[in-house]
C-alpha cells in the first residue's frame, strides 16, 4: 500500500468557533477541516494537525471521509491538547503502526503511511485505528485508573499480575468498539476488514507481548503489507496467524493456569475487536499446535459474557444542538467490570481491584 499525494477531501463542513479544550483557558480555535491545522490559540497557543493534514499525506484515491468522521477526529485531537495544554501533531513513522508519543514540543500521533492506501478502503482503515487510539485516551481523561494488586496471601501468583493487567485495555475494547462501530461503521468494517485492530495486539502499546518482539512483529507485519497490495484478505490471516504462532512460543512451558488464562484473555479481546475473526484464531490456535482449547474458550467466554455486560450503554449528550454517545467511561462500572473480569478468569481469590 504506497503512499502518494491525496486529493482534496470535498463536502466538508464549514468553520466554526469552538471553545479552547485547555482548563481555565477562556481562548476559542477556529476549526476548519479544509485546513492541515487549526489556528493555535491566542491565549494558550494549543493548536493540532486535522485529519485533512493526514489525508494529503497518504494514499492516492478512495479517501473521501464522512464530515463527521472529520469533526469527531478534529474534535478528539483538540481533546488530547486541552489535557496536555501541548499542541498535537501527526508524523509518518515505519517504526509504527500507529502510537500516541508525548514530548517535550507536544504530543505525536505516529502512523504508519502504508496503511493510508488500502485499496477500495482507502485510509478508512488508518483513520479508524487512530481513532481507537484517541478513544482509548479520552475513556479515563480526568480519571484514576484502577490498579491490579496480588492479595495477601496470594504472592505465588505475582508472576500473572502483567498478565491480568492487560484486562484493563481489554475491558475498554467493549466501550471502545462499541463507539467505534455505532458512530462510524464504515471506519470500524474497513479497520476489521484489513484486521488492524488485531495487530495492536502484536505491536505498540496494546501489545500481548514484550518490546522486542513488539518491534520483530511491526516488522513482519509491514513486509507482509508491502507484498500484499490492497488484499486485506491475506493480511488479516497474517495477523492472526503471526499471533498465534507467537502465542505457542510463549505459552511452550507454561503451565495450564497460565496457558488458559493467558488465551482466554486473548480469545475474549478478539472477539470484541473483531467477531468475525473469533472463530478463525481458534483455528489458528490449533494449527499452531494447542489441540485442547476447551478450558480456555470456556473462559473467554465467560470473560467476553462480563465484559459486554458489564459496560453499560452509553448515554446520549448533547454538544452543538446533537445528540452522541458519552464519551467516558464511568468509574465506579468500570471498577465493577474489572472485578467482575477477574472472577470470570477465576482470579478474584488472588487478585483484587483498586
Amino acid at each position: 500500500m504506497p503512499a502518494s499525494e491525496a486529493t482534496r477531501p470535498v463536502n466538508l463542513q464549514t468553520p466554526r468557533v469552538v471553545k479552547c479544550p485547555t482548563p481555565q483557558c477562556p481562548g476559542w480555535i477556529t476549526l476548519d477541516s479544509t485546513r492541515h491545522q487549526t489556528e493555535p490559540c491566542q491565549y494558550c497557543r494549543v493548536g493540532v494537525d486535522t485529519l485533512r493534514f493526514l489525508l494529503s499525506r497518504v494514499g492516492a484515491e478512495h479517501k473521501a471521509l464522512p464530515p463527521a468522521v472529520h469533526d469527531e477526529f478534529n474534535r478528539l485531537m483538540l481533546t488530547m491538547a486541552g489535557a496536555w495544554n501541548r499542541n498535537v501533531y501527526m508524523r509518518p513513522s515505519r517504526t509504527a503502526l500507529v502510537e500516541l508519543n508525548a514530548g517535550a514540543r507536544g504530543v505525536t500521533v505516529e502512523y504508519n503511511p502504508q496503511l493510508g492506501a488500502a485499496g477500495q478502503d482507502g485510509a478508512a482503515p488508518l483513520v479508524g485505528t487512530i481513532l481507537h487510539k484517541l478513544l482509548h485516551f479520552e475513556a479515563h481523561l480526568g480519571q484514576r485508573v484502577p490498579q491490579l494488586e496480588v492479595r495477601s496471601g496470594a504472592k505465588e501468583k505475582g508472576n500473572m499480575a502483567p498478565l491480568l493487567s492487560y484486562l484493563l485495555t481489554v475491558a475498554d475494547h467493549a466501550w471502545v468498539s462499541q463507539r467505534l462501530q455505532q458512530l462510524y461503521p464504515q471506519l470500524y468494517t474497513a479497520q476489521a476488514r484489513w484486521g488492524l485492530d488485531l495487530a495492536q495486539m502484536l505491536v505498540g502499546s496494546e501489545s500481548m507481548f514484550n518490546r522486542y518482539l513488539s518491534e520483530r512483529n511491526l516488522n513482519k507485519l509491514v513486509a507482509v503489507l508491502h507484498d500484499v497490495g490492497d488484499d486485506a484478505d491475506t493480511f488479516r490471516a497474517a495477523v492472526l496467524q503471526r499471533l498465534a504462532s507467537l502465542t505457542g512460543q510463549v505459552l511452550g512451558h507454561e503451565k495450564d493456569e497460565a496457558f488458559r488464562t493467558f488465551v482466554g484473555i486473548q480469545l475474549a479481546n478478539v472477539r470484541l475487536l473483531n467477531p468475525d475473526s473469533y472463530g478463525a484464531y481458534q483455528k489458528a490456535l490449533e494449527t499452531a499446535g494447542f489441540e485442547n482449547l476447551g478450558e480456555a474458550v470456556s473462559s473467554a467466554e465467560r470473560l467476553y459474557s462480563e465484559l459486554s455486560r458489564s459496560i453499560e450503554p452509553s448515554q446520549p449528550a448533547t454538544q452543538g444542538g446533537t445528540e452522541r454517545p458519552s464519551t467516558q467511561i464511568d468509574p465506579a462500572v468500570f471498577h465493577r467490570t474489572l472485578e467482575g473480569a477477574l472472577k470470570a478468569l477465576g482470579m478474584s481469590n488472588y487478585f483484587e481491584i483498586k
